[in-house]
């Protein structure tokens, strides 16, 4: 026998097996009884809700130079924005002046 008739003979006994097996699931079926489960979820949705937290926390007080450092990494980062964004504007003023050079001739 060769390799190629080795996994044809495996394909062959799995779809047996599936066959099979769909058979005794159709003649014995699983019954649940999901009464209880609904139960259990319609006795929960009665429970009344409570909130999940307190709503009296203290406020979070960041030290001084916390507040500090991320003042300034905001900062430099508006600025490099602003800084990309004029270079973005520049270079398409620049790029729309070239390729509209030759029209204006």
């Amino acid at each position: 026998m060769t390799i190629s008739h080795l996994w044809k003979d495996e394909l062959e006994k799995l779809v047996a097996e599936s066959i099979a097996m769909a058979k005794a699931a159709r003649e014995n079926p699983i019954t649940v009884d999901v009464a209880p489960i609904f139960k259990t979820a319609e006795d929960l949705l009665r429970m009344p809700r409570s909130d999940p937290a307190p709503k009296n926390f203290a406020p979070v007080v960041w030290p001084p130079y916390g507040r500090d450092e991320i003042n300034r990494r905001v900062a430099s980062f508006q600025a490099h924005q602003q800084k990309i964004a004029q270079d973005r504007e520049t270079f398409f003023l620049q790029t729309m002046a070239r390729a509209l050079a030759p029209l204006k001739t």
